[in-house]
């Protein structure tokens, strides 16, 4: 049974699935940057810090910043009027740039290069 024709085409199948999937991944990181509530980056942000950080109004002041020198825009958000978006204006090649500068390994923390 293991060279049978079933086996085949159940093999040739799951090689389309692979196919499928990665395109799908190089089609997500193609798109470009998608925008994300203020949860999200907090969350990011707090994953990626090391040790306990209260949140204070200097994180909030530096995420006005970083819109103030386009860096990030505010995006309005459709469904949620409370809960700011926000979309990053910047290339994958400066984000690694300005990472390199502070010694971040960015990269790893990019779901389409796991």
């Amino acid at each position: 049974m293991l060279f049978s024709r079933k086996h085949f085409k159940h093999s040739d199948k799951h090689k389309k699935s692979k196919v499928i999937k990665k395109q799908e991944r190089t089609n997500n990181h193609m798109l470009g940057p998608k925008p994300f509530p203020l949860d999200r980056l907090m969350a990011v942000f707090y994953a990626i810090v090391e040790g306990k950080v209260a949140p204070t109004a200097n994180i909030f002041m530096q995420i006005t910043s970083l819109v103030s020198v386009h860096l990030l825009s505010q995006v309005a958000g459709d469904d949620q009027i409370d809960v700011p978006k926000y979309k990053c204006l910047v290339s994958l090649d400066f984000i690694k740039s300005v990472a390199r500068t502070v010694n971040f390994d960015v990269v790893r923390y990019l779901y389409d290069f796991v």
